[in-house]
């Protein structure tokens, strides 16, 4: 199916836990024709174009929920470790997965050149790749919606430390998940995107959703993506003392927040074969001030990608994060104007509850003193 340029995917490798462990009685089912309904025809290998977004989100629709269920039936009977941290690899030639270094705007204040700099990683544009898979739509790269984020590898070692080894090069970042969380987006939601197969190897896409990337999230509702309970759901979830070593199947409306006071642990699930990639909908991460850089070994199947963009792929690329960002500052915007205007409205209570009490106080007073002069009256005429 889909396989971004930034996944970091390690074939032949065996999770922690899954040695011997096997999966035989998993088959792999054929998604349902029920596509050819949808607005596209299906002919040998190759599939005719969806010819609307309409008709395009209707078919993948459907197409999550059968991945989903197939997803559930895979990690039914396994295992999940400790995330200790999560990481993405490349070489360096690798034009679109390596860090870009930059002069900070912000740092022209300090002494040294060496403190100016500072290194990002950039989101773009995925790459599709074909999968031997009826109906191979993907979610995450179409006509349709390109979304853009960074990916990154959750799947452990037997240690439960990241993979040692890489198929996209030596070069690797590695970052604690709620450290990312706490720096870049404290609230987020997650959602199910796909479940496919790469040769002998499964893998599953999770969409990080922070609060902020309005329009990754409109992409994820746009298209039916899974909304996930962030603390309780088979792939990768958020755990404590109290949580259950046993997280549910079942598919639920939560986001997660940073908790001051307690340091989230994230565990993911580990099967024979399985791979988990997070799609962090973060147009750039420093990685000067988040992680490590740590050299890794290279893989004995190296993925072989395109390693490099035109000037009009970066151009769309960039203008692509800026229209984002734009929405994301007009949203915030909206809400800022919103709580000004609720702040207003209070200020004008408050200074208005004094006006009120007086008002309140002299017709009260009025009343008494007409009461106490009709009491009066009526004394005099009794005597």
């Amino acid at each position: 199916m889909m396989l971004s340029s930034g996944n970091h995917k390690h074939k032949g490798h065996i999770a922690c836990g899954s040695q011997g462990r096997s999966r035989s009685r998993y088959k792999k089912t054929q998604e349902s024709s029920t596509i050819r309904t949808l607005g596209t025809a299906t002919v040998g290998e190759q599939q005719q174009p969806i010819d609307s977004a309409q008709k395009f989100c209707n078919t993948i629709q459907v197409l999550i929920q059968e991945r989903y269920q197939q997803a559930l039936t895979y990690c039914a009977s396994a295992k999940h470790a400790t995330c200790h941290q999560i990481y993405r690899n490349w070489h360096s030639e690798d034009m679109q997965r390596k860090e870009i270094v930059v002069t900070s705007p912000f740092a022209f204040n300090k002494p040294s050149v060496n403190d100016e700099m500072k290194r990002y990683l950039v989101a773009y544009p995925a790459e599709k790749y074909a999968l031997d898979r009826l109906n191979d739509f993907s979610p995450i790269v179409n006509p349709y919606f390109n979304m853009l984020g960074i990916f990154f590898c959750t799947t452990p070692a037997l240690d439960e430390r990241p993979a040692p080894s890489s198929p996209y090069g030596k070069i690797r970042f590695q970052v604690s998940f709620t450290d990312l969380q706490q720096a870049m987006f404290p609230v987020f939601r997650l959602f199910f995107a796909d479940h496919y197969r790469v040769k002998e190897d499964w893998y599953i896409q999770l969409v990080v959703v922070p609060q902020w990337n309005r329009r990754l999230e409109e992409q994820c509702q746009l298209q039916g993506l899974i909304e996930l309970d962030v603390n309780s759901n088979p792939f990768f979830y958020c755990s404590s003392s109290s949580s259950s070593s046993s997280p549910s199947a079942v598919a639920l409306s939560s986001s997660a927040s940073v908790n001051k006071d307690t340091k989230n642990e994230y565990r993911t699930c580990i099967a024979p074969k399985l791979w988990i990639e997070l799609l962090v909908g973060c147009d750039v991460i420093c990685t000067s001030s988040l992680g490590n850089i740590v050299s890794s070994q290279l893989h004995a199947r190296v993925r072989k990608t395109r390693n490099f963009m035109t000037d009009q792929e970066q151009r769309i690329k960039y203008a692509t994060i800026l229209k984002a960002l734009s929405k994301d500052l007009d949203h915030a915007a909206d809400e800022l104007l919103q709580l000004q205007q609720q702040q207003q409205q209070q200020q004008q209570q408050q200074q208005q509850q004094p006006q009120n009490m007086n008002v309140k106080i002299s017709e009260l007073t009025i009343q008494l003193a007409f009461l106490r002069t009709c009491l009066c009256t009526l004394q005099s005429a009794n005597r």
